[in-house]
C-alpha cells in the first residue's frame, strides 16, 4: 500500500549534486534529475510524503491514519517532540482536540424521535389490515414454473410497440390468464359475507391491484377484466394504479374487487404472503382472495 504523494521509485546517477564556483552546494534531491541520463517516478506530491515519512508515531497509528486515508503530516502530535499518540489521531477524525475527543460512532448518535399522527386515509388503511389479518383465515403456496416462453412472447409483443403503447410488463399477462381461469372456479371469485353468513359468487372479474402509495396500500380495480385484450387490460392497471398513487382515483375505482393481485416484483424478493384486503360497506364484507407473482 502506497499512500498518496508518496515516490513510488527513484533512480540517482551520482552521489555528489554538481555545483558551480559562484553557487553554493545544495543538499541532494532524491525527486531531481541530476543527469541526462537520471530519471524519476513519482506522485504530484512527493516532497510531502518526505515530510510525512519523518512523522514521529508508532506503526499502529501509522496503518489507522493510512485506513482513515489520513495525511499524518496535518496532525499536531501532543506527546514528547511533537510524537503523534493515538488520541490525537482520535481527535482529528471526530474534529476535536485530543483532551475532548470522542469516538466517531458516539458523536453521530441521535435520540431524536419522530412521531407521526396516523389520521384519515391511513388510519382506515391500518384498521382494514389489521382485521384482515386477525379474522381472515389464511394461507402461503409457493410454486416454481419455467416462464421461458412467456418472457419470449412478452418481449416479442413489445418489440412491436408503436410510439403510443406502453411496455408490457408480466402483471397483464398474469392478470389476463387469471380472468380467464377464474371462469372454470367461480369459487376462487367469490365473496364472503359474515353477517349473513353467505358466499356470493360472481360472474364478472373485477380485478384489484395492490399498489403501494404515499398514502399507504391502496387496492384501485380494473372493471370487467374478463372482458378486456391484454392491451386493454395492461392500460387500464397502469391507469387506475397512477390514480391511486396521485390521490385522483375516484371512490368507485378504489371499491368492489372480487379478487386481488399482488405484484411485488420492482421490490424483488422471492416468497411474500400479502394480506387479504377488507373493504366493508356497512355491514357487508368484501374479502378478495390474494395471488402473488
Amino acid at each position: 500500500m502506497v499512500a498518496v504523494g508518496a515516490a513510488l521509485i527513484s533512480f540517482e546517477t551520482s552521489s555528489e549534486p554538481t555545483t558551480t564556483a559562484n553557487e553554493p552546494a545544495k543538499a541532494p534531491d532524491k525527486f531531481a534529475q541530476t543527469s541526462p541520463g537520471a530519471a524519476a517516478v513519482t506522485t504530484e506530491k512527493a516532497p510531502v510524503a518526505e515530510k510525512n515519512a519523518k512523522v514521529m508515531t508508532s506503526p499502529s497509528v501509522r496503518k489507522h491514519a493510512r485506513e482513515a486515508g489520513i495525511d499524518l503530516i496535518q496532525i499536531h502530535g501532543s506527546g514528547p517532540r511533537g510524537r503523534i499518540l493515538r488520541s490525537d489521531l482520535d481527535g482529528h477524525l471526530s474534529g476535536s482536540s485530543p483532551a475532548v475527543s470522542k469516538p466517531v460512532a458516539e458523536a453521530t448518535l441521535s435520540t431524536e424521535i419522530t412521531e407521526i399522527k396516523v389520521i384519515g386515509l391511513r388510519r382506515k388503511i391500518a384498521e382494514r389490515m389489521s382485521e384482515a389479518n386477525h379474522e381472515v383465515p389464511s394461507f402461503a403456496y409457493v410454486e416454481e414454473i419455467d416462464i421461458t416462453s412467456l418472457e419470449s412472447l412478452r418481449q416479442h409483443l413489445n418489440s412491436r410497440n408503436t410510439a403510443n403503447d406502453d411496455k408490457l410488463t408480466l402483471l397483464p399477462f398474469i392478470g389476463l390468464a387469471l380472468a380467464r381461469v377464474l371462469k372454470q372456479f367461480p369459487q376462487c371469485n367469490a365473496l364472503y359475507d359474515k353477517e349473513r353468513n353467505v358466499i356470493s359468487q360472481h360472474r364478472a372479474v373485477h380485478l384489484g391491484v395492490a399498489t403501494q402509495t404515499p398514502d399507504g396500500l391502496k387496492v384501485p380495480v380494473v372493471k370487467h377484466s374478463e372482458s378486456l385484450s391484454l392491451r386493454d387490460l395492461s392500460s387500464e392497471i397502469r391507469r387506475v394504479s397512477t390514480a391511486a398513487r396521485e390521490n385522483t382515483a375516484k371512490r368507485d375505482e378504489l371499491m368492489g374487487s372480487t379478487v386481488t393481485i399482488t405484484s411485488l416484483g420492482k421490490l424483488g424478493g422471492v416468497v411474500t404472503t400479502p394480506v387479504i384486503t377488507i373493504l366493508r360497506i356497512d355491514n357487508f364484507f368484501n374479502i378478495s382472495s390474494s395471488s402473488v407473482l
